[in-house]
């Protein structure tokens, strides 16, 4: 039995469960109020009770009552459907109801396994060498009274016994990461550690981080293991601590570290938090997102000097919403899509970890925050070093790799900054308008092209996460695929050339061979395609319909969106081959580049003025 999403929606009132945490207000055949997800004094939240949405116009959040939902409870797609459907008194299937008792029963364990840490570390005798080096650490007390800091004894059954006592079965125990299997049957996973609990931003306990105290005992740190209710790359350490002064400070620092994030709250720095020494990925983001859009990654030297930052960085900058927004340059007239989010790098000095920064007193770390450089500041510093930009080729990946950087820059002066300064860093010889488009073309995709073309197949990326640029495909696909009727509207614009991905290509060129009806053969070795096709008609059946009057321009506007991107890409291989100095030399070749890249540039025109009539659909 699915999840009852349709019921849900029919059964529950938007406005009545809004109204549990606005004030709302009449306004015509709307309700307004104060949104609940950000700060403002006049009232841009609006609910829509025929349509059952909701939209704030100051932060850009909308949806219907399950959005809603977990938005305001940080909760999954699943977990809202489960919330509203008890409170509907809505039945969940067995399974489902099974499954969250499940989750229930294996935080509960890990509770009681926290609160037995906790005591050892406090009473224990055995626990001594871990209260001494948390004191010599300068761990106070009451941190580790907050935090819930505890030892695990250096023996094999301290928690197996204790646990089993209280009614819980060994196989519960090892579901939940406690229990390890051995020869002669499961066994304490952790010995002779300080423990740290991990919680998620409800305050669950989900697992356990934990360190050695002795060289012989490896490695030194050690995690709870993937479980149904631990993920270590969407949980950040102390969010559950920290959200409130998240809140209220408009700004969350991410560091690495368990004892980096108890020494900064400790010291009053609450809006702290730890990826806990993994790389930042998209469900770190979302789940600080809700709370504020500013972001500071404080890291040390050789942190701060690797690839992985500039992935995180690239990470950070999907998860985080973007506005639509109209500029002109030169003669052109665009829809350009900005980051609403503020992300910044504080390199901290060398050799020094925040927990030393901030023993120096609140002065010397609050200093490293206010000095935090932005993204594009610390891209161009990395990529200059990482790519030989005396050749073609480096230029061109330096291009590759800040473009996207720089047309996610809202404040229209600060771009162009930064595109004089691109300017003369490459030595490119070309005008900042032109440098623009070049930049602009680049956006659609938010990373290069290249890195996103696979030979086959739909690929994700190497996190498992979705690749960026198949996000205008897959919107247009699944667009198509829930309105057969609309099919014909986007062959006027596109045709399977312009999706790059060769199944999403496949895919379109299976939906218009059933245009009108929605169904058409296909064989066996294309499963691939019906299994994409199911899967987006899943994903697209779970959103908000399109009304009748909006479907036309959405899909005109998804359609060109994607034609725009192509006719981006060439105009920009046009631009940079015209900007080498083989083409400058050679007066026929560079003749004929500037031929093509005035048609290329009067298509590009055409696009945008007929995408600028459509600009008010929201389309990816």
């Amino acid at each position: 039995m699915p999840l009852p999403v349709e019921d849900v929606k029919a059964q529950v009132p938007l406005v009545d469960v809004v109204n549990a945490a606005v004030r709302l207000q009449q306004s015509g055949r709307y309700l307004k109020g104060l949104c609940p997800f950000h700060e403002e004094k006049t009232p841009s939240f609006f609910v829509f009770p025929e349509r059952g949405t909701w939209r704030c116009f100051g932060c850009g959040r909308g949806g219907d009552v399950i959005s809603f939902v977990m938005e305001r409870e940080k909760a999954s797609f699943v977990e809202a459907v489960e919330s509203l459907a008890r409170e509907a008194g809505i039945a969940l299937s067995q399974q489902e109801e099974r499954k969250r008792s499940r989750q229930q029963i294996l935080a509960q364990i890990n509770l009681e396994a926290a609160q037995l840490y906790h005591r050892v570390l406090n009473e224990a005798p055995d626990a001594a060498r871990a209260r001494d080096y948390l004191a010599e650490r300068g761990i106070e007390q009451e941190t580790i009274a907050r935090f819930m800091l505890g030892y695990a004894p250096n023996r094999f059954d301290t928690v197996r016994k204790h646990l089993v006592q209280l009614g819980f079965s060994p196989e519960d125990l090892t579901a939940v990461g406690l229990l390890t299997e051995g020869n002669r049957g499961p066994y304490d996973r952790f010995r002779g550690r300080i423990m740290f609990p991990i919680r998620d931003a409800r305050g669950r306990f989900c697992g356990f981080g934990a360190r050695t105290l002795s060289a012989e005992i490896q490695p030194k740190y050690l995690n709870t293991p993937q479980t149904p209710i631990f993920d270590k790359s969407g949980l950040l350490y102390g969010l559950d601590l920290a959200q409130q002064s998240i809140r209220e400070r408009k700004q969350c620092i991410i560091v690495e570290g368990y004892t980096d994030v108890m020494m900064a709250h400790q010291h009053g720095e609450t809006n702290v938090v730890a990826s806990m020494g993994t790389a930042l990925t998209e469900k770190h983001v979302k789940s600080v997102k809700s709370l504020t859009t500013n972001l500071v990654l404080a890291l040390d030297p050789d942190a701060a000097g690797s690839a992985a930052t500039l992935r995180g960085l690239e990470v950070a900058r999907r998860a985080f919403d973007r506005v639509d927004t109209q500029v002109s340059v030169g003669d052109i007239m665009r829809l350009e899509s900005t980051l609403e989010a503020d992300i910044r790098i504080a390199v901290l000095p060398e050799g020094k970890d925040p927990d030393e920064v901030l023993r120096e007193g609140n002065g010397a770390w609050q200093e490293c925050i206010d000095t935090a450089v932005p993204f594009v500041d610390y891209a161009f510093r990395m990529i200059a070093r990482q790519h030989d930009l005396s050749s073609m080729q480096g230029k061109r990946r330096a291009v590759e790799a800040l473009a996207p950087l720089i047309t996610d820059i809202g404040d229209p002066v600060a771009r162009q900054q930064y595109l004089k300064r691109l300017a003369q860093v490459l030595d490119l010889g070309i005008q900042s308008e032109v440098l623009m488009n070049l930049m602009h073309a680049r956006r659609p995709t938010r990373q290069s092209p290249r890195a996103v073309r696979p030979n086959d197949g739909e690929q994700p990326s190497a996190n498992g996460q979705e690749q960026p640029a198949d996000r205008l495909e897959k919107y247009l696909l699944g667009l198509l695929t829930m309105h057969p009727e609309a099919r014909g509207l986007a062959a006027e614009v596109i045709d399977a050339e312009d999706f790059h991905q060769p199944l999403f290509r496949q895919a379109y060129e299976y939906v218009r061979a059933a245009e009108g009806n929605g169904t058409a053969s296909v064989g066996e070795s294309e499963e691939g395609v019906h299994e994409l096709l199911d899967r987006l008609r899943r994903e697209r059946s779970i959103e908000p319909p399109i009304d009748e009057e909006y479907l036309r321009p959405t899909v005109i506007a998804a359609a060109l969106r994607l034609k725009r991107r192509n006719v981006q890409e060439e105009y920009e291989d046009l631009q940079l081959l015209l900007a080498s100095e083989n083409a400058n030399e050679n007066k026929p070749l560079g003749s004929q580049i500037r031929q093509e890249i005035r048609r290329i540039g009067e298509q590009l025109r055409q696009v945008n003025r007929a995408l600028k009539q459509t600009s008010f659909i929201r389309t990816s």
